[in-house]
């Protein structure tokens, strides 16, 4: 995954991980549900429910969440290189996380 999380983002994840889903975007147009922040466009698109516009932005909380632990991986793995890891020694590191992180699920 390439995509960069910006500082609005971040801070929207902060809000949400501090306020749960009280703050999440989400909000009445006409009849119908939309999410946006004012500086987070959300879909072009008006959900007919309340419902399907709160699983369309969690969706895109998963994302986010996905995207930062790419990024969080990818400093890590540049880490463990400057201070002179070999790429084996990295790849049993990474092999030994991703065993960790099934344990957990």
């Amino acid at each position: 995954m390439d995509r960069i999380v910006t500082e609005d983002e971040r801070a929207l994840l902060c809000r949400i991980t501090m306020f749960g889903s009280s703050a999440y975007p989400i909000k009445k147009l006409g009849k119908g549900w939309i999410w946006e922040t004012a500086k987070i466009e959300g879909p072009p698109k008006v959900f007919r429910t309340k419902k399907e516009a709160t699983a369309n932005f969690e969706l895109f909380l998963e994302i986010l969440n996905m995207a930062l632990g790419h990024e969080a991986k990818e400093r890590a793995i540049a880490d463990r290189r400057a201070r002179g890891y070999t790429e084996e020694q990295i790849q049993h590191e990474i092999a030994a996380a991703e065993r960790y992180a099934e344990l957990r699920n």
